[in-house]
């Protein structure tokens, strides 16, 4: 099985959230056979989102119908991999609320991480 299938877009964590954490949680609807948090490049800091692998690409939809929250943050969830390959959720800072919201959904080439032509 390519393992792409399973793969499922975890966005709004707290960055206190690892991967373990990510792991223990959605463990709890079948194996995960890796989570990722995203960090960033030179600093190393977290960026507020990460992947989940399931095992069996079939339990997606029934994690997809539940609410998340994983240390205190409610999450949001996408399936990673489409038949318009990933997409990459962008995140605009809103000083007003005090978190990031999320702004636009893009469709990524994933060879060259750079958003596809419509």
């Amino acid at each position: 099985m390519d393992s792409d299938q399973g793969k499922l877009f975890i966005g709004g964590i707290s960055w206190d959230t690892t991967e373990d954490k990510l792991k223990e949680h959605f463990g709890n609807y079948d194996d995960v056979l890796s989570t990722s948090v995203m960090r960033e490049k030179n600093t190393g800091k977290p960026r507020g989102f990460g992947f989940v692998v399931f095992a069996d690409p079939n339990i997606l939809d029934r994690v997809m119908e539940d609410k998340h929250v994983i240390d205190g943050r409610t999450c949001n969830r996408q399936k990673g991999i489409t038949e318009c390959g990933y997409y990459v959720m962008h995140w605009i800072a809103s000083p007003k609320f005090g978190t990031n919201l999320p702004c636009t959904m893009l469709p990524v080439d994933d060879a060259l991480l750079q958003p596809k032509s419509r």
